[in-house]
């Protein structure tokens, strides 16, 4: 009966760790962007601009909400599984 609580910890830390390393390795993934341009148009090929824009937009993927969902999911298992174990010790 002991088995129980020691897999639930594994699977806690093993999703943790999973989402952990799927939101570390997102940011190679190509990311999406609406309603911006890849290309700029032919006709200003030899025109140079620099625009600045900090609207404090994170670009987030799948991969990266799969990621933080595993973690949250793991870290809720553990949280869980701490309490569980801290309310059979007594007072």
């Amino acid at each position: 009966m002991r088995r129980g609580p020691a897999l639930l910890a594994a699977l806690g830390l093993l999703l943790v760790a999973v989402g952990g390393v799927l939101v570390a390795g997102a940011d190679g993934v190509e990311q999406v962007v609406s309603g911006g341009r890849s290309q700029p148009p032919a006709a200003q090929a030899y025109t140079s601009t620099l625009t600045l824009a900090f609207d404090d937009a994170v670009v987030w993927t799948r991969v990266h909400l799969t990621g933080l969902a595993l973690a949250v999911t793991g870290a809720l298992l553990l949280a869980g599984l701490g309490g569980w174990v801290l309310g059979r010790r007594g007072p």
